[in-house]
């Protein structure tokens, strides 16, 4: 091999070095770029402020068993508002909490639970009816009603969510009622811990991750405690 082509195979030999430390720093750089950001969302996704405590209630369930606060304490739950002849956004709502209840396929320490709004309308046959309409599992998601009253105290000052009734000329085409269409997140203490909009298809998605999270830091606090 004469001088020329062997300083070119050296000269060579140095590029490939050269090149493959680079690409090594840079896969090092991407990895460490992406744990940072990974940690980062994660951080941020876990941090779930206690806004406000649900005080006590008494709702009926559609198979007439009463449930209390105390029946729900320990569980992580998806609370909405609904009645079942709603000509709006109810359905869509429900559709969500469906593909929710999917996704968890069940999970034990977790609830959903639906309130219809018209108790006069909404007996425990009429949301049976509804309930079977979207395959909702009774032992999961439950279907709650009760007298006006305790429905309001429980939706304005548990919930903290709207509702009320459409004047005449809009009930036609808007229903009876109308109301918020915000899922509510409670932890197991019973304390709201974030809100999602009802309709959006991300949601049952991203309140998964959310109910996983809870689930999560509840077992770190047994495990410290």
């Amino acid at each position: 091999m004469n001088l020329q082509n062997k300083e070119s195979s050296q000269n060579l030999i140095k590029t490939l070095v050269v090149l493959f430390f680079s690409l090594v720093a840079i896969s090092f750089f991407l990895n460490l770029t992406s744990s940072y950001f990974q940690v980062k969302y994660w951080k941020e996704r876990s941090n779930m402020p206690k806004i406000r405590q649900i005080p006590p209630f008494s709702l009926i369930r559609s198979d007439g068993v009463t449930i209390t606060e105390r029946e729900l304490k320990g569980k992580v739950w998806v609370a909405d508002l609904i009645y079942t002849h709603c000509p709006g956004p109810c359905s869509t709502e429900s559709l969500r909490m469906s593909q929710l209840q999917s996704i968890l396929g069940k999970l034990e320490g977790v609830r959903l639970v639906s309130i219809s709004i018209d108790p006069e309308m909404d007996n425990a046959q009429a949301l049976r009816k509804y309930a079977e309409g979207f395959h909702a599992d009774p032992t999961f998601w439950y279907f709650l009603t009760g007298n006006s009253q305790s429905i309001q105290d429980f939706v304005f000052k548990g919930l903290a969510l709207g509702m009320g009734e459409n004047p005449q000329d809009k009930r036609q085409t808007e229903g009876r009622f109308y109301h918020s269409t915000q899922f509510v997140l409670i932890d197991q203490e019973g304390f709201i811990r974030k809100y999602y909009d009802g309709l959006n298809q991300k949601t049952p998605k991203d309140l998964s991750i959310d109910i996983l999270l809870l689930l999560q830091e509840a077992s770190k606090n047994n495990k410290g405690t």
